[in-house]
């Protein structure tokens, strides 16, 4: 027999992908691990490349952001991710070493979110991308990408279980229960700005019309709601009775699709 044969290559099992992966670039993937790794992972070899001890376990798929990180207009890359003992952590992607970390009294169950402020202040043009932050211990949280420094946090009156969703200078968040909220993402208080909070809104924004209205999906109801983003008016309601879940293959004037409970996909193609 060939010598090969006894070489099967096997992941070890303490590096075994406990979250979806995201792709950093053509050779790599990222993953978290069920004992608390963030795992670079390169498919074309089958290896992990690298790794970097988080906490206790990964449960939340990691987050890659970028942002201008200096005058001369330098993007840094960074790989955000969080473990369930409380531990938020922010990595350089490709020098896999730590910018900053917190430590929440509660774990982050949901995916982090970021986004960059789109109006630049003259001394201010490097620090203009925000981490936004949706928290068990019931806040929604803004910290700047690079240092970790907090720019604001907002208190709720429940655990938030859905990912804060960044367009356009401002934050959504679902709040479950209550319904969904507006916050200005870089206001100019500690406390944060909430701008609105829609009752009657009750699933989370997927991605926006054409004409910058919220597309929000309600998985609980199978509706979907158009809303304005300036008071959080619902403008129209949509009822998909088959629908186990809808996707926007962009965040702003995405296709959607509805993956039925059936398991078929369909596209939504909206009336012009």
């Amino acid at each position: 027999g060939s010598s090969y044969a006894g070489q099967k290559q096997m992941l070890p099992l303490k590096w075994v992908a406990n979250t979806p992966a995201i792709t950093a670039d053509q050779q790599t993937l990222i993953y978290g691990s069920s004992n608390g790794d963030a795992v670079w992972f390169n498919p074309a070899i089958g290896y992990n490349t690298n790794r970097y001890h988080i906490g206790t376990t990964v449960r939340v798929q990691p987050t890659l952001a970028s942002g201008v990180r200096n005058k001369s207009g330098l993007e840094r890359e960074v790989v955000i991710t969080s473990s369930s003992d409380g531990t938020v952590i922010a990595l350089d992607l490709t020098q896999i070493a730590k910018l900053w970390s917190m430590k929440l009294t509660s774990p982050v169950e949901t995916k982090i979110a970021y986004g960059t402020r789109s109006n630049i202040l003259d001394d201010e043009d490097y620090s203009r991308t925000s981490v936004f932050i949706a928290g068990t211990d019931q806040y929604v949280r803004a910290v700047d990408l690079h240092t970790g420094k907090q720019r604001w946090n907002y208190l709720t009156s429940i655990t938030l279980n859905d990912s804060p969703v960044f367009i356009n200078d401002k934050v959504y968040q679902r709040i479950p229960t209550l319904g969904l909220a507006s916050y200005n993402a870089f206001p100019r208080k500690l406390s944060g700005e909430q701008l609105w909070l829609a009752h009657d809104v009750f699933g989370n924004v997927i991605t926006t019309t054409k004409s910058g209205q919220l597309v929000c999906w309600d998985s609980d109801h199978s509706l979907l709601q158009i809303v304005d983003p300036r008071k959080g008016g619902v403008v129209t309601t949509l009822t998909i009775p088959n629908a186990k879940d809808v996707l926007a293959d962009n965040i702003s004037n995405g296709s959607l699709c509805v993956l039925t409970n059936d398991n078929v996909l369909l596209r939504l193609v909206p009336r012009h």
